[in-house]
């Protein structure tokens, strides 16, 4: 559909959605962005000729990156940032997911739960690959953690661009032994329990020598649930099989960095996504049509 959708449909309906809801700074502060960008609201500068022969107002953007509009320039100049710093090697693609069950935990810890995924998934690479069974040398990573799906449901999962390669104790580059990184098995068992461990300990009051922690470093269990309750699950979690995928190397990485840059200044989803919006419904076209039966779905305004 045309350019501006997204902000249509919040203004048309954010108003009856925030009376029967409990939402936070970060939601009307995302809502608030996306309803004023591009408008008198948000301010405005004049594109000016220094000889006088042009000049026009334009309203600022709002730069969030949940509106659609703002992410493109951000998008390609991180791109272009990622393209000089990249090797002249072939690069994996590793995706790394965490289990729904932890979900109220990173919404009530965002920043420390994500900080802490990004921890345990470089943790877990650079251990492995160091080891001479896989790779016996350091390899280069850049990880985007993302928290949706397909259908802007919560899904919180690491995507990693590893070099198939990496300096060994000589700082020789080595290869990656044919086109296997590590087995993904081995790489979600490991992500598991370091992932788990560095949870409980962010949960324990007490640091390792045994003193109270101040206040900006003790993170707490979600709004109904005690600490006992969440090392208990964190317990169940570290007996189930976590999952992890490893696609075909790449011959270079200007094309998984694309694919990942579309989700460090851009929202949950692009505007040429949403097919149809007649005030009580909208239909939009999954991005990764292969891994669904139908190529969109719907959804109604009041749900």
């Amino acid at each position: 559909m045309k350019p501006g959708i997204v902000q249509k449909i919040f203004k048309d309906h954010f108003e009856a959605y925030r009376k029967t809801r409990v939402l936070g700074r970060r939601q009307y502060h995302a809502a608030g962005n996306i309803m004023t960008c591009r408008i008198f609201d948000q301010g405005y500068h004049i594109n000016a000729c220094p000889n006088g022969d042009y000049e026009v107002l334009v309203h600022n953007s709002c730069k969030h990156r949940s509106f659609p509009l703002c992410g493109s320039t951000e998008t390609q100049l991180w791109l272009e940032r990622r393209k000089r710093q990249a090797l002249d090697c072939r690069y994996f693609h590793v995706v790394i997911t965490i289990s729904h069950d932890l979900y109220p935990l990173w919404w009530y810890n965002r920043k420390t739960f994500t900080n802490l995924m990004m921890r345990g998934a470089w943790h877990t690479l650079r251990e492995l690959l160091q080891d001479f069974r896989w790779l016996g040398a350091l390899p280069g990573a850049v990880a985007v953690f993302q928290s949706w799906d397909d259908e802007m449901k919560n899904h919180c999962h690491i995507h990693l661009i590893v070099t198939a390669g990496g300096l060994n104790g000589d700082n020789r580059w080595v290869n990656t032994l044919k086109d296997r990184l590590v087995y993904t098995p081995v790489l979600a068992a490991k992500f598991r329990d370091k992932f788990l461990a560095y949870l409980r300990e962010a949960l324990n009051p007490l640091t390792s020598k045994g003193k109270a922690k101040p206040d900006k470093d003790r993170r707490y269990p979600p709004q109904g649930k005690n600490k006992q309750q969440c090392l208990n699950l964190l317990n169940k979690l570290g007996r189930k099989r976590w999952h992890a995928n490893i696609e075909p190397p790449y011959e270079h990485a200007n094309g998984v960095f694309k694919y990942v840059g579309h989700y460090i200044r851009r929202g949950s989803i692009s505007e040429r996504r949403i097919i149809d919006y007649d005030k009580n419904m909208v239909r939009i076209a999954y991005a990764h049509k292969d891994k669904h039966e139908a190529k969109e779905f719907s959804t109604p305004m009041n749900r």
